[in-house]
């Protein structure tokens, strides 16, 4: 079911953008309107805006920001439902408008996701570099200087306004309703399984139960074992090699805010790093855990707010039922 579900997320963020989508372009002097479309290969984005054409590589993108954070360092007119992209050249950025934060929130992650992708993909196509025999040394050669660039980019800074009603996309409620998803050809099937594999390894190992350190408030760390349930409900901690420990569980519609690295709320007391994920309960309790390595950050925190957005959204329907 969860690998179905976040399977038909990506399945809708790509098909939307292969088609184009019409999003509201920010600038110093007001919003455009824009067109926004991914190439098939998923390796670049194109945006139309005021009769010009701007094709943007995914691995040029260095920066995907959520909300209204670095409007200054933009200078633009920023707000809680703009996602800006930050090119390499660190002064051309792109601002989009959305219409709620379940598309804001979507847009960031699969972009970001993609982002990632390209990144360790155009990194394994650069050739080997070429030795040369050097000029004579009366006149030495210039190195020439390439721009750096991050080891990896943060599918979007995760820090959401606790008042945010979050779901999954109303793009995938189609796919359920008519079953386009299930009707995709075989090419298409083909382009997303990257992305796809990405989800399913995070679920398959967290149904097996990983273990994680889970911060505290003193700087200790203790070694849990966090299991997902089958059905993409709710997660379980307990301490890792005692299978009598007490077990938590936490339910995944009652997350609030997913935070990445050290940037968290002032209220949060845990000590928490640049490699930790902490989840923000409801009643305003939190957990960090601390992970290996940036991807494995990223991932984690990437695919559980799919999981959170998802049993929200399904929260949010059956109440309408009743």
């Amino acid at each position: 079911m969860g690998e179905e579900a976040a399977q038909l997320i990506i399945n809708a963020f790509v098909d939307g953008l292969a088609k184009g989508r019409n999003l509201p372009l920010l600038s110093k002097s007001g919003v455009t309107s824009s067109t926004v479309q991914m190439d098939k290969a998923r390796t670049a984005l194109s945006i139309r805006a005021n009769g010009r054409m701007q094709r943007v590589p995914l691995e040029s993108i260095m920066q995907i920001s959520v909300g209204a954070e670095n409007a200054v360092d933009f200078d633009l007119p920023l707000h809680d439902l703009c996602v800006a992209l930050l090119l390499e050249d660190e002064q051309t950025i792109y601002a989009f408008e959305f219409e709620d934060d379940e598309a804001r929130d979507t847009f960031a992650l699969c972009l970001g996701m993609f982002v990632d992708q390209r990144r360790s993909e155009a990194e394994a196509e650069e050739p080997p570099p070429v030795i040369e025999s050097g000029p004579p040394a009366a006149l030495p050669s210039v190195p020439r200087q390439v721009p750096s660039r991050p080891k990896s980019v943060p599918p979007a800074p995760m820090g959401y306004p606790q008042s945010s009603a979050r779901g999954v996309p109303a793009g995938l409620e189609a796919y359920q309703d008519t079953g386009e998803a299930s009707a995709r050809s075989t090419s298409s099937k083909k382009e997303l399984s990257d992305g796809q594999k990405i989800v399913k390894r995070f679920v398959q190992k967290m149904v097996r139960g990983r273990e994680l350190k889970m911060l505290s408030t003193t700087g200790r760390s203790l070694l849990c074992l966090v299991v997902l349930d089958r059905d993409i409900r709710h997660i379980s901690i307990q301490l890792a090699g005692k299978k009598d420990a007490k077990q938590r569980f936490v339910n995944l519609k009652s997350i609030e805010q997913i935070y990445v690295g050290q940037d968290v709320a002032e209220e949060i007391e845990l000590m928490v790093t640049e490699l930790s994920v902490t989840l923000v309960l409801e009643e305003g309790q939190a957990i960090a855990f601390d992970l290996d390595d940036e991807e494995e950050r990223d991932t984690f925190a990437m695919c559980m707010q799919m999981f959170v957005d998802g049993n929200r959204k399904d929260a949010e329907r059956r109440r309408k039922k009743t």
